[in-house]
């Protein structure tokens, strides 16, 4: 099971800009209100790919970094902890990177944990699960993945160039990657994923759920970002929009989306209509690659973290506040 999800006390906020956000899937609507409050650079943490929330602290990991990124909920670094050895200290090389851009949480015997898992895009370098103790009481423990990514693939029928996790969450008892491109979402029990890698037991029966996003300056929009939340009984998420020939190779941002993919909807063929991520009524060119809910109200006020990978540039981290309208 996830660890469970924690709530923090209102504070001010004062609106910097403000997005209105049409999202419905099929047969229900809802219609929220998204405010940017404010944008903070990152520029101690390169490539900002992933994002959760424990016990009042922020854990952040970059796509190229080799650490654990610690900070309060006051956006303030705390401290790191190296999940990977390195011998650049800041950036791993490309060809070498394990590429981390899915984050995600649970809970075990011995305390809560944070899944880590490389992209799969490259093999085998980016073909890994880190499992970390955000205490840093425990070592961490890796994983290989190829031989369950290359499962997925075939279940999919994804061919390798097509095969890029960007994300993953937990719920009760499931693990859920969603896959950048050719937008799917893998569904499988965490408990028969970790008996596969632990036990060299069967592998665990996985559910395909293909996933229709828009389009946005008719370049297509792929999944960046996902995150549970027990109380719309659904996901929010974040697709980024890149001008690029693949989903390997950076190109030129054109700008996010931010959507709503409730658990009832999941399945083949859901197609959830979401709006870009703008202020002013412009797009914000901006690639957001995580998010996290850092309080959730009774009347449907909701805090979030966002984060951004500027590819080079300096990572970004928005606080939005949303509201049902």
């Amino acid at each position: 099971m996830p660890f469970p999800f924690h709530a923090f006390p209102l504070v001010p906020l004062k609106a910097l800009a403000s997005v209105f956000l049409l999202l419905s899937c099929r047969d229900n609507a809802l219609e929220m209100q998204l405010t940017v409050v404010q944008r903070i650079p990152l520029d101690k943490i390169p490539s900002a790919s992933g994002i959760e929330l424990l016990d009042h602290q922020l854990y952040i990991i970059g796509d190229d970094s080799p650490w654990l990124h610690i900070m309060d909920t006051n956006y303030q670094l705390t401290g790191r902890r190296q999940i990977i050895e390195s011998e650049d200290s800041v950036r791993i090389p490309k060809l070498s990177k394990p590429d981390f851009e899915a984050l995600a949480q649970v809970s075990t015997p011995e305390g809560p944990r944070l899944l880590l898992f490389g992209s799969g895009s490259k093999s085998p370098e980016r073909e890994v699960l880190i499992i970390a103790d955000p205490d840093g009481k425990s070592p961490s423990r890796s994983f290989p993945l190829a031989g369950l990514y290359a499962h997925l693939r075939f279940v999919s029928g994804l061919q390798k160039t097509d095969f890029n996790i960007e994300a993953a969450a937990t719920n009760l008892d499931d693990l859920y990657l969603f896959n950048r491109g050719i937008n799917m979402v893998f569904v499988m029990s965490y408990q028969q994923v970790m008996d596969y890698l632990e036990k060299n037991a069967s592998i665990p029966s996985i559910r395909v759920v293909p996933v229709s996003l828009p389009k946005m300056e008719g370049a297509p929009s792929g999944f960046s970002g996902a995150t549970w939340v027990p109380e719309l009984e659904g996901f929010l998420f974040t697709a980024s929009v890149e001008k690029t020939i693949n989903w390997i190779d950076d190109g030129p941002v054109v700008g996010s989306y931010i959507g709503l993919l409730p658990l009832s909807k999941l399945e083949a063929g859901v197609t959830p209509l979401c709006e870009p991520i703008s202020s002013n009524g412009e797009i914000l060119p901006i690639k957001v690659e995580s998010l996290v809910v850092l309080e959730a109200s009774a009347n449907g006020s909701f805090r979030l973290i966002l984060v951004t990978d500027p590819d080079g540039g300096v990572s970004e981290l928005l606080e939005v506040e949303l509201n049902y309208l």
